[in-house]
C-alpha cells in the first residue's frame, strides 16, 4: 500500500502520469465534502475498493465454470 500511496503523491504533484478517467487518477484527485484532497492512504483504500471486486468476480466465475464443467 505504501507504493500506491507514493504513486498517488506523484500523480498529484505531476511527476507520474495516470490515464484520464482511470480508477487511480480519480482516486488520486478525489476531494472530500470540504474540497480537500483525500489523504494518500485514504485514496489508496478507495482505489483498492474498486479494484478488488473487479478482480474477484471474474476469478470466482472462472472457477465456478470450471467446477460446473468437471
Amino acid at each position: 500500500m505504501a507504493q500506491l500511496a507514493q504513486r498517488v503523491e506523484k500523480i498529484r504533484n505531476g511527476t507520474a502520469a495516470a490515464s484520464d478517467g482511470s480508477a487511480l487518477a480519480i482516486a488520486a484527485t478525489h476531494r472530500d465534502a470540504d474540497g480537500h484532497l483525500l489523504g494518500p492512504h485514504t485514496a489508496v483504500v478507495k482505489f483498492l475498493n474498486v479494484i478488488r471486486p473487479t478482480v474477484t468476480v471474474p476469478w470466482f466465475l472462472t472457477f465456478a465454470a470450471h467446477a460446473l464443467h468437471r
